[in-house]
């Protein structure tokens, strides 16, 4: 039903409109969705690749050991590379996430604070003038 004053070609206009941001908004998540997972498959490639090099190189100074014992060592070394780069990405995250936190908390008290200066600024402003004026 349009509303008053309009007429009903641009009710629908706007509700098409409305629904095509919705639209958008959606394909601009799942887009930002889809980047972080491309992205996160792309380091973790990365670093399976480091921690492979790292590994050979390793094994490589070990000219005492045979090929299959140099490629067991390349691999072992290769998977505790691994395991402690993902353990720094994690802590890495989880510090970034208790930041984000800390920080949100400390803007919302200094805005708090801000607003209260403000309004408290205003309140002796107008009583200033209000006895002034009189």
């Amino acid at each position: 039903m349009p509303r008053a004053g309009r007429s009903g070609r641009e009710g629908r206009t706007g509700q098409v409109g409305r629904a095509i941001l919705r639209s958008r908004r959606a394909v601009r998540t799942e887009t930002d969705a889809g980047l972080a997972r491309l992205e996160g498959y792309l380091l973790s490639e990365r670093l399976r690749r480091e921690g492979a090099e790292a590994g050979c190189a390793f094994a490589g100074r070990l000219s005492w050991l045979g090929p299959d014992e140099q490629a067991e060592v390349a691999r072992h070394f290769a998977r505790a590379h691994l395991h402690l780069r993902r353990q720094m990405l994690t802590e890495t995250a989880d510090r970034a996430r208790e930041l984000r936190d800390e920080y949100g908390r400390r803007y919302a008290a200094l805005r708090l604070r801000l607003v209260g200066l403000s309004l408290s600024t205003a309140g002796v402003a107008v009583s200033a003038g209000w006895f002034l004026t009189r």
